[in-house]
């Protein structure tokens, strides 16, 4: 095996990890059309990271994931990705409401709890050199809490009650099944299926 075939299988074993990291399931298939290698290839590359004492549950043929409940340790960061995060960090400051900005600060506050001391430094220097100017919501919107409550039933496929009003101003409540969301001249917009309309 020359370097640059043993390079580029510890980058695709690493990547293979990070798939297992963040995917219930990953179906070898799937992995050798992203790597573009055979599916045997990826059979093996498994077997590295068992090899390796990453404990994968699952079988040739169907989907691998990772026991439950086992932790590994964090993946190192490239100074491309750090970037990316706090250039979204600043978008998610003033595109959410309250409360889904909150669990995002949350989360890059552990993101940022597994970099690399030059990465750290990094995020130091450079975060105050970014800005996004545009409308805020006002901290007293009354359901500012709102949007963690749609996505959390598009995701266990729940419906949603709302209070509606008509463009002719006539209320009415409606049950309505939530497929997404999408922020626009500074508004947020549901897309969603009305049960009373037979419509979207």
């Amino acid at each position: 095996m020359n370097e640059d075939h043993y390079i580029k299988k510890i980058d695709r074993v690493t990547s293979i990890l990070v798939q297992l990291q963040s995917k219930p399931i990953v179906r070898a298939q799937d992995l050798a059309d992203k790597f573009e290698v055979s599916v045997r290839t990826i059979y093996r590359d498994i077997k590295t990271l068992e090899n390796a004492g990453i404990p994968i549950f699952g079988e040739a043929g169907s989907g691998y994931s990772l026991v439950d409940g086992y932790k590994l340790p964090p993946v190192m960061f490239t100074k491309e990705e750090v970037l990316s995060f706090i250039t979204a960090e600043k978008l998610m400051q003033n595109f959410s409401h309250e409360s889904l900005g909150s669990h995002y600060n949350s989360a890059m506050e552990k993101v940022k709890s597994v970099l690399r001391s030059s990465e750290k430094n990094l995020v130091t220097d450079i975060e105050n050199q970014i800005n996004i100017y545009s409308y805020q919501p006002e901290k007293t919107d009354s359901i500012k809490n709102i949007i963690p409550t749609i996505l959390e039933s598009i995701s266990d496929k729940t419906q949603l009650k709302i209070n509606y009003e008509s463009a002719k101003t006539e209320a009415s409540e409606r049950i309505i099944e939530a497929v997404g969301i999408f922020y626009e001249f500074n508004y947020w917009y549901v897309m969603a299926f009305c049960t009373m309309r037979k419509d979207y």
